[in-house]
């Protein structure tokens, strides 16, 4: 048995043309070429392909499942050649991510979108891990980019493009006691049980976030503000991730006026990192770009 290209090709161009005529006049061959391709690929398989009973040759029950396969071998071939393509212009072949929740999931999907349709044979691995855990795993090795908050210091061994900010609400249950103060000072915060967005070191947000002295650690804004619904405490949330959840009319948005909690950065300022002994890449470069346009303030 000896197929080829051609002879599968031919059939399917025969199959979606309608006729051995119409395939040789839209592929720019000859009839004589496209039948005998059709006949060879009968006497390699010992099947026959089409019904010739008929004015207009038909597919057989066996042929429609040997187009079937043809057509799915060509298109394969084709994949594989276009892989080939991207490969020769040194397209990195995988490149996995970390990033960190607070950026906001609809400018994630739109930017992975984009991505595919430029770098189609890339494949992509996502992490979705929080703060300083984002940096570590750069650091290791474990992930070619990171999206994340910014740390003070940075790390030597990593390289940060700022992108933009997020900017942060405070919020709390209907019936939390909260709820009757005004003004909301820290004092009074304080007295409260505090839910804190962290990774799991918590260095970062015991820096930079944490007022009570009683917090409870959640690896997630979404379930952070499950938990603000149940009263269990109260949060510093991304907007992005308030504005979107599906019960936020059950959570309260408190208004910052104490002059303490303004000194409290209410926007927290985003990094594309990479590690500066990371070849940076086509795909890799075009996402560092990509990131630093995506609408951020």
């Amino acid at each position: 048995m000896n197929l080829s290209i051609d002879q599968l090709q031919a059939l399917v161009w025969a199959v979606q043309a309608g006729s051995f005529s119409q395939a040789a006049k839209q592929a720019g061959r000859s009839q004589s070429v496209i039948s005998t391709h059709i006949a060879n690929l009968e006497a390699d398989l010992g099947v026959q392909v089409f019904d010739r009973s008929t004015r207009i040759p038909t597919l057989t029950p066996e042929g429609e499942r040997i187009f079937q396969e043809a057509e799915f071998i060509l298109q394969r071939r084709e994949h594989l050649i276009q892989m080939a393509h991207s490969f020769e212009k040194q397209h990195e072949s995988h490149i996995v991510m970390a990033i960190d929740e607070i950026f906001p999931e609809c400018l994630v999907g739109k930017l992975l979108h984009e991505f595919s349709l430029h770098f189609p044979h890339t494949e992509v691995e996502i992490y979705f891990p929080l703060m300083d855990d984002v940096e570590d795993l750069v650091e290791q090795g474990k992930v070619d980019i990171g999206v994340s908050w910014r740390q003070a210091p940075s790390r030597d061994s990593l390289r940060f493009t700022p992108i933009g900010s997020v900017p942060l609400v405070l919020i709390c249950g209907p019936d939390h006691p909260l709820r009757d103060v005004s003004p909301i000072t820290v004092d009074e915060l304080r007295k409260h049980r505090q839910i804190l967005i962290s990774g799991r070191n918590h260095s970062l947000s015991k820096k930079t976030l944490k007022l009570s002295l009683e917090s409870w650690y959640v690896e997630s804004h979404w379930v952070s503000m499950h938990m603000v619904m149940q009263h269990i405490g109260w949060a510093f949330v991304s907007k992005y991730a308030y504005d979107n959840f599906l019960h936020k009319d059950q959570l309260a948005l408190l208004e910052i006026r104490d002059t303490q909690l303004r000194d409290i950065d209410q926007s927290v300022h985003i990094d594309v990192i990479t590690s500066k002994s990371k070849h940076i890449g086509p795909a890799l470069h075009w996402l560092i770009q990509r990131f630093q346009t995506s609408v951020l303030p």
